[in-house]
């Protein structure tokens, strides 16, 4: 997805893209994103942050997407998936709950139920 603002029509959200790769290495999706913001006319020296799952291809330490983002624009923000991170505070959270949360829930569901 693409986001971005005008003065004239305010913020607009619009998909950029749909592909399929069987390349699924960093340099293959860096250059998908790269061809495909160009194609758009539009810069990777304008983008903001790169969001996707947590996956090491993404976002991992020496040789990732973000990486070679950030090479061309330094400015770009890494943003881990939503979804994964709330996941991760939960698993984290319930390890350090002292009561069995799945006997809370069958219980909860049984005396609605």
């Amino acid at each position: 997805f693409c986001r971005y603002y005008t003065p004239s029509e305010g913020v607009k959200l619009f998909l950029l893209d749909f592909f399929e790769d069987p390349d699924e290495s960093a340099n293959a999706i860096y250059t998908n994103i790269k061809t495909r913001i160009e194609k758009a006319g539009l810069s990777l020296n304008n983008m903001s942050c790169y969001s996707a799952d947590n996956a090491s291809v993404n976002f991992g330490r020496f040789h990732s997407v973000y990486q070679l983002l950030y090479k061309e624009n330094n400015s770009v923000l890494a943003v881990g998936c939503p979804a994964h991170m709330v996941n991760n505070s939960i698993k984290n959270a319930l390890a350090k709950c002292r009561f069995d949360v799945e006997t809370l829930v069958l219980k909860t569901f049984s005396h609605f139920s």
